[in-house]
Order: C-alpha cells, then structure tokens, then sequence
C-alpha cells in the first residue's frame, strides 16, 4: 500500500509507474502516479515487483488503447498517441498474462495507422514514392486510422491498392513475428474477391491508356 501525504491510501496496481511517463499521456486523468517519496530506485523496484501498471499489463494497455480510439483529439495527436502505443506492444519482451480475446479487443479498435495513395492511379506507387509521402508534410492526407481488418498489408498493395489502404509499414511490418502471429489479417493474404476488383478497375484504365512500352507491358502483366 502506498501512502501519500494527505492519508489517501492506494495500491500499488490503481499506480502507474513513474518511469513510464508516456503512461500519462495515454491514460491522461486516469494516470496517477506514487508520490515523490516513493521515487527511490530501490523502492521503485519493489513497487513494481507489487504490481505498478504498465503497458505490459493487458487491462493497462486495453484501457489506454480504446481511450485513444475514442479520443476527440485531433488526428494528429490521436495519431501520434496510437502509434506510440503500437509500437510499445512491438517493445513488449513477452505476453504472459495476455490472451487471443486481448489482441482480438486490440484488432477491432480503429488505431491502426493506413494509408491510401493515389487509389485511382494507373499502377501502385513503388515503396521509395510511398516512403516519401509518408515522410512528407502531405503524409495526414493519405493517413487513416482504422480496425486492422480494413487494410492489407504494405507488401500486398501492388494486388490491392485501388480498393484497400494498406498498414504504415513503420509498425506493423517491424512487429516481432510473434506479435504478428496474433492478428489474423497479417499473416493471410489478400482475398480473391479483392485482387479481382482491383484487376477490374484497373484494366479499363489500362486499355484507355495504350502503352506499348516493354516495361510498361511487363509491369501490367506482372501485375495480372
């Protein structure tokens, strides 16, 4: 039990930890924190041996996750606070204590960075123009956040690209296997259904456009 100097009681598991301070931001006013007295190294390491929370904690992370999914801040903050908690989950040494029903909570939330570039253009955008509009100030206009259903995944996009957004791939596609193997949707690939929608928009757009170039021939047929 920890003591502030008012007398208010609480445990170790309603405090987060002080070396943890993005904890605050994620959790805003539900993040409190142990007093100054408590601050000491070797205290600290018994408070957390007590059960401080932390973003290894499921519920902790669960909590902080869904406040970001229902945050009305702007999409830039909201982006930044989703992007910062995934790529934690990535950090994470091990799930011990976590379950298929949290990654499945985590998977249906709308905080998965995506993006959608250019979906009405002739071919996909190759990775060096996709990294540089990610990397540009224009970046939040292609950005989205959604469920980790919605997009395919960034090396499926030459297959997909007028019909899905596909994941950032700063953070899912650097996930542990592990982690990845959690979700679903990233280690399948794009439906039938999909490939042959974007094959249907993209050949008329084709055929109006005529290229006998070789390598325009070849990349169209690589493509089919």
């Amino acid at each position: 039990v920890v003591v502030y100097a008012n007398g208010e009681r609480k445990l170790c598991s309603e405090l987060a930890d002080p070396g943890r301070p993005e904890l605050a931001q994620a959790l805003g006013n539900d993040c409190v924190f142990p007093p100054r007295e408590y601050l000491e190294p070797e205290i600290l390491g018994v408070l957390r041996q007590a059960g401080l929370r932390s973003f290894a904690e499921p519920a902790t992370f669960l909590q902080a996750i869904k406040q970001v999914a229902a945050s009305r801040a702007s999409f830039q903050e909201q982006l930044n606070l989703a992007t910062m908690l995934l790529e934690e989950l990535g950090r994470l040494p091990d799930f011990s204590g976590w379950s298929t029903s949290h990654f499945t909570a985590i998977g249906r939330l709308d905080v998965f960075p995506a993006m959608q570039v250019c979906p009405d253009s002739m071919y996909p955008k190759t990775d060096e123009e996709v990294y540089a509009i990610g990397n540009s100030n224009a970046r939040n206009r292609y950005l989205s956040l959604t469920s980790m259903d919605v997009p395919a995944l960034f090396e499926h996009r030459s297959v997909t690209w007028t019909q899905a957004p596909f994941h950032w791939p700063k953070i899912v596609e650097n996930w542990p296997n592990d982690l990845r193997k959690k979700f679903g949707s990233l280690n399948s690939s794009p439906s039938l259904r999909t490939v042959a929608a974007n094959l249907k928009e993209v050949i008329p757009r084709w055929i109006s456009t005529p290229d006998t170039e070789e390598t325009s021939v070849k990349r169209r047929q690589s493509i089919v």
